[in-house]
């Protein structure tokens, strides 16, 4: 599940609207640079569906939370027809970077990548009021 957030910059005070997580049908990901979003669509990506769903059931573990503003939620729970394999965070982060591409900043789109201030880029945030959830 996703959500929007009011968010306030620690670092400059700039106060911005964020997203985070994504929904049923999508994953949204941070530039790991300057914090841009990108929308990736499972309907036209299922082959990636399919690896992070294996990633997930393997006995990798995501990371810990870059920032409290930086859910780590994304397919909890793959179907039980995808058997688990030795998939790594690297292997889904190197697909992802072949079906999005590059940001315009020149960083990659990443998972767990933390929201970041659009004035400064830090990554020093705190999100104040939940706006919207969705799905």
């Amino acid at each position: 599940m996703g959500c929007s957030f009011q968010t306030v910059c620690l670092a400059c005070h700039h106060q911005f609207i964020s997203s985070s997580g994504g929904g049923f049908s999508f994953d949204e990901l941070h530039c790991d640079v300057c914090g841009s979003l990108k929308t990736v669509l499972y309907e036209k990506h299922k082959d990636y569906v399919e690896l992070k769903q294996r990633y997930f059931a393997s006995d990798s573990k995501p990371p810990e939370r870059v920032n409290e503003s930086s859910p780590v939620d994304p397919v909890l729970d793959p179907p039980s027809e995808v058997p688990p394999e030795d998939v790594s965070l690297e292997m889904v982060e190197s697909y992802l970077d072949r079906i999005v591409g590059r940001c315009e900043c020149g960083g990659q789109f990443r998972l767990y990548a933390p929201i970041r201030c659009p004035k400064c880029r830090s990554d020093e945030v705190k999100t104040t009021v939940m706006i919207v959830l969705y799905d």
